[in-house]
Parts: C-alpha cells; structure tokens; sequence
C-alpha cells in the first residue's frame, strides 16, 4: 500500500505472514507488486530516472547544512527561515539570497565576474568590501587585482569616491563639482547639466573640451574647444568627430597675434572696428555700415549684392585692391580663374552641377546612355566640359534634350583612343537650352 504522508510504507493485507501460514500465490503477487510499485517511486542513488514531485529536504543549521556533501559535510545550502536560501562554507555563512536581495558575507567578501569571450588577461572583473571600503577590480587571469574604484564610508555616509583610471567618463549623470578640481588629464566625457566651482584644469598634449548636443540632426552634436600649440581653436564635428574650424586664435605669450573667422560666412550685427592689418574673405549679399578699418586692409571679394558704406571704405575704395568676382562701385577687375570640378563618370546617372565651377572634365570608361543632368545654371553662364576618351576609345555619349547645335547637327565625340574633346556650352534661361559648339582632337 502507498506511503503515507510522512513516507512511511505499510505492508499491504495479509502482512506479516505468521508461523506456518501457506504461502498462496495471491498473497505472493498482492506483496511484491506492492513492493515493485513502491520501489519505482524511489528516488534512486545512482541518478536513475527523475522526482516526480516536490523535493523536500532537512532545514539544516550553518555547520550542517540540509544539502551538504559526502566529504564535507559543513559546506553546502541551508534553510530554516521563510523565503531565504543559505550557502555555507566551512561552516561560515558566505551568501544568502531573499526574494529582493542577495548578501556576501564572510571576511573580504568579493564577488567575481568572468567573461570567457573577453581576450587574455581581460577576462575578470570584481568587487570586494574590505573594512570599509568597497572596491571595484579588474583582474588578471593570475587573479593580479587594480583598483578602479573604491567607495570609503563611516557608517551610512559616503567619505570618498575614487576613481583611477586613464580616462573617464560620465555618461547620464549630472555631478556638481565644488572647490575646485587640481586637473583633468586625458580624456574626459561628461553629459547632462554639470557645475564647476573653483579652478579648473584641462591638462593635455592637445587638451580640448567637447560638448554633444544630442538632440541635434546627425553630424551636427557635437562641438570642441582645443588648445593645440600656440593656437586656440572653436570646432564643429561631425559624428565621426571629423573637426572644422570656425575660429582660429594665434597667440605669442600673452599677446595675441591673429583672430580668424575660417567659416564659410561671418554675420557682424552692429558697429565692427577692425584696427591693425584686416584681411577680410567673401563679403556676400550683405551691408556693412558704420564700419572703421585703422591700418591696411588685404583684398577683398564682395558679391553683387553687397552694400559698404562707412569710415574707412571711402579711402579703401578709391584705391581698391583686386576683385575678383564681380567689382562694386569703384572696384575693378584684375582677373578671372575657376577650378576645374572632376565628373565622375556614370553610364547612366552622370550629373553637371554648374554652381561648383564654369570648368569641368570628364573621363570615358565607357558609352553614356543615358544623358547627363545638368543642375544650377545662371542665366547666361558658360561652361568649359573637357571630354577625354580612355585607352580602349569609342566611348559615346547621349546628350541632354536641351543641348542645342549648330545648324541642328548633334555633336559627334572623337573615337581615337586617349583623345580630348571640348564643349562650350552657354546656358539661356528664357528657352531653357543650352547653347553648344563642340571643339574636337586637342593635341
């Protein structure tokens, strides 16, 4: 018959068997089927088959643990309080687990991480509390132990967090700083809204300080101030942190030698004074007015749109230095020069864009079949295209619809292998074409 709840087994009726009872085949039978059934329903030593329910096991005590093992019988898990699972060692307490908390224990409690991925020597990470401190490592696979943190308390209050470590950064988290830090050496990262009181200083090679707008489009985060050298530079990156300058500063010691504005545009609102010698870049679609230049000024290029007026740019026009675009009143040209933008080459999606320049070259690796864009022509621009045929030749080109020719006869490119042609086409905005006359064999 079954165990009863306690796991103790009965014999099943007609058991025991007394002095000189016949042995009946069914009293025989009843017994060991009995026997055989209660027998598969235990739990064999060897590891045979599975429980079938639950395991329930002897609370045990810390020096005699419930599961312990044949050859160390204070080493294993112990129970006896509610909803927490014991672990013991030599008859110590080193871990215990709760449903909302996990403890070390023991004498420089340290707890291990390894990742087998990592390469040699970068495997192991820990933490250990060792009097009161708490210490974040890296270890080697020797077990050798760094320091990269280490937390000091008294009581519930932190004293000290020190971090050592090449560079740092701080990614999410808003500290402020005060009394000052002695340095900051390498590279350092920190994010959100962060407050320095007392001196600070950035100590580097090529010390910078960098600032990431991450709600900015892509290539447009990030920004840097540097010190490199003798120079003072604002940067704008990109998100592979490739740097352009929009302000260049040139010191001697204490004196500064050059402010320089490399940017594509400078607005000044308001009255500029410029004393010294001033170089001024493209000065585009703009007005400056009030404006006083003291010392000389080096050449400059103003845009048709452009309006000066003020101190100084009455003597500076009479005399004007070189123009080069297009001359303002008094102004004047000197020269004209374009540089020519290479085409790459594409049997179908080649593209003109003709605001980069009035000079361009093409290279044939093969037949054009399908024509050419042509984009951002002025209305009476013209354009030099210089069309040179590779070492195999007869490479042919499909023209643009509104490439027109003389007397109606499309151009014909010349099939002589290594030969250069060139078009000169004028583009008319009123008939949307452009005018073309092919110049064929430059030799």
């Amino acid at each position: 018959m079954p165990r009863n709840s306690g796991g103790q087994y009965s014999l099943p009726t007609g058991n025991p068997v007394t002095t000189a009872t016949a042995i009946s085949s069914t009293w025989a039978n009843n017994t060991l089927t009995d026997l055989k059934t209660e027998m598969t329903d235990s739990l064999s030593r060897s590891g045979k088959g599975a429980m079938l329910a639950q395991l329930q096991l002897f609370d045990g005590t810390v020096s005699a643990p419930g599961v312990a093992f044949g050859s160390d019988t204070n080493t294993g898990f112990y129970g006896g309080t509610a909803d927490v699972l014991k672990l013991s060692v030599g008859g110590g307490d080193v871990m215990w687990w709760s449903p909302n908390a996990s403890r070390l224990g023991g004498t420089a409690p340290a707890y291990q991480l390894e990742e087998t991925d990592a390469a040699a020597d970068n495997k192991i990470w820990d933490f250990i509390a060792t009097g009161e401190d708490l210490k974040f490592r890296a270890l080697t696979d020797a077990l050798v132990a760094t320091n990269w943190l280490t937390v000091t308390r008294t009581g519930n209050t932190i004293d000290a967090i020190t971090i050592s470590a090449t560079n740092i950064t701080l990614n999410g988290y808003t500290p402020t700083i005060t009394g000052g830090l002695a340095s900051l050496t390498g590279d350092n990262a920190m994010s959100g809204a962060n407050t320095f009181s007392g001196v600070n200083l950035i100590e580097a090679a090529d010390a910078l300080w960098r600032w990431k707008e991450s709600d900015a489009s892509a290539n447009n985060k990030f920004w840097q101030c540097r010190a490199n050298g003798e120079q003072f530079l604002g940067q704008a990156l990109t998100d592979a942190l490739a740097a352009t300058s929009w302000i260049v500063v040139d010191r001697t010691a204490g004196v500064i030698d050059l402010v320089n504005f490399p940017g594509t545009a400078v607005t000044v609102a308001g009255t500029l004074g410029v004393t010294g010698t001033s170089t001024l870049g493209a000065v585009n679609a703009g007005v400056m007015t009030g404006t006083s230049f003291a010392g000389a000024v080096a050449a400059t290029t103003l845009s048709a749109s452009s309006t000066v007026s003020g101190n100084g740019f009455s003597t500076y026009l009479a005399s004007p230095p070189a123009i080069g675009t297009t001359a303002p009143a008094g102004g004047r040209f000197t020269f004209a020069h374009t540089a020519p933008v290479v085409v790459t080459w594409n049997a179908t999606t080649m593209a003109v864009d003709c605001a980069l320049s009035n000079v361009f070259t093409i290279a044939m690796t093969g037949n054009v079949t399908s024509a050419m864009t042509m984009s951002n022509a002025k209305d009476g621009q013209t354009i030099n295209v210089f069309i040179t045929q590779d070492a195999t030749g007869s490479r042919t080109m499909v023209w643009p619809a509104s490439f027109k020719w003389p007397g109606g006869t499309t151009g014909t490119l010349t099939t002589t292998a290594n030969a250069i042609d060139l078009i000169v086409a004028t583009w008319r905005s009123a008939t949307s074409t452009w005018a073309c006359a092919l110049t064929k064999d430059f030799k």
